[in-house]
């Protein structure tokens, strides 16, 4: 019917514009039996092929119709005096054309039945008790239960790879099937990438680990080298004493003492050290307890000793490892004879001293400490007077 219609409104149209011009009338009307003859072509190629004729072959045949006209007219009206653009003509050209493009690209037809069984999708159609009414070949048949699950959301069905969706829609339902096997295959290869990933992760954190554990323990043995060199003469002394012990009481207690003097400093020394490598400024109460726990040992020996030294003076634990040094240097020159030993470190306006003094003849220290307290910013003075070593170490305020 949709041919005959269109082929009687052209018809209509091409009288209207043309005055009922005779030439014009007979062109459209042979238009209008190649637009039928047209139609029916496409309806049996749809019959047999199962498939929709492309929009394009449609505009294919209406240009070859337009090659056709055009022929018609010059052969039987070659002195009518139109030509293929007159304006009628163009017109009903055209309305013909938006028509047929309609009635051929549009499923006007209603045939649902061909259309699913023409059809590549997995789909079906069903009323509202579930039965099927509608299906695609290569559809599938799902239970009532599995057609209302996958209205919530979609379920997979027993192969675990097909996914079913379903819509409540007017008089029934309509679901179709997804195939997500590649979907999954992807997942699975992420799944792996994501377990290799991970492992990686782990190997990379425990290489780390363990390079932070070597460097440690190099930065360790490094450290405790320099604490073993540091300390060589106190250790080689206190190991000489240990293998030639007199065999006189008297005598072997003295040396157990001076040894436990050169022990207490190995101990504190080491301390310091440590805590230098940490930390580059301590409190001065450092310093204290390091010679506090020489003086226990030194006491042991019969000297008198006192010591006066502020807390809460700042200072960098390379000058407090020098401070030390230096009173080692002295107790250990002076220790066979030493009876008394005193030691001040303050700070005031004018900078900040530290003070040592010794009642003995032996007492000096090595001309090193000059250099290595001069390249730390401070100054050295040492003097013998009645019986007694005096050393004064300092630093102007203006310099600290």
């Amino acid at each position: 019917m949709i041919p005959l219609a269109t082929a009687a409104a052209a018809v209509v149209l091409c009288a209207v514009f043309s005055g009922v011009r005779l030439a014009v009338f007979i062109t459209y009307a042979v238009l209008c039996v190649l637009i039928c003859v047209y139609r029916f072509v496409c309806a049996g190629l749809h019959r047999y092929t199962k498939k929709s004729v492309d929009h394009i072959v449609c505009s294919a045949c209406f240009a070859a119709l337009i090659v056709v006209i055009q022929m018609i007219k010059r052969v039987f009206f070659p002195y009518s005096g139109y030509g293929l653009y007159d304006l009628p003509e163009l017109l009903c050209l055209i309305l013909t054309a938006v028509f047929e493009g309609f009635a051929v690209t549009a499923p006007l037809d209603l045939d649902y039945y061909s259309f699913f069984s023409a059809s590549s999708i997995k789909a079906g159609l069903t009323d509202n008790d579930f039965r099927v009414k509608l299906k695609s070949p290569l559809g599938i048949t799902p239970f009532p239960e599995q057609i209302t699950d996958a209205e919530r959301s979609p379920v997979y069905l027993t192969d675990n790879v097909t996914l079913l969706k379903s819509v409540k829609v007017d008089g029934g339902h309509f679901y179709w099937t997804e195939d997500m096997s590649e979907l999954l295959k992807l997942d699975d290869r992420l799944k792996d990438t994501q377990n290799y990933l991970t492992e990686e992760h782990a190997l990379l954190n425990e290489a780390a680990r363990i390079e932070e554990t070597r460097r440690r323990t190099e930065e360790q043995n490094r450290l405790f080298d320099g604490i073993a060199e540091s300390l060589k003469p106190q250790l080689d002394r206190i190991e000489e004493i240990l293998n030639g012990l007199p065999e006189d009481e008297a005598e072997f207690c003295r040396e157990m003492k001076y040894a436990g003097v050169l022990g207490a400093y190995v101990k504190r020394y080491s301390n310091l050290l440590l805590l230098s490598s940490a930390e580059s400024i301590a409190d001065s109460s450092e310093l204290y307890l390091c010679i506090n726990e020489s003086f226990s040992y030194l006491r042991l020996l019969g000297a008198f000793c006192c010591s006066d030294i502020q807390s809460g003076i700042e200072l960098p634990l390379s000058c407090q490892l020098l401070m030390y040094e230096l009173f080692e240097a002295v107790i250990e020159s002076a220790a066979p004879s030493v009876s008394a030993v005193f030691v001040t470190l303050k700070r005031d306006t004018r900078g900040i001293t530290y003070y040592i003094e010794a009642s003995s003849d032996n007492a000096a220290i090595d001309k090193s400490f000059y250099d290595r307290a001069k390249e730390a910013g401070f100054r050295i003075d040492s003097e013998h007077s009645d019986g007694c070593f005096f050393i004064v170490m300092s630093k102007e305020e203006a310099k600290l």
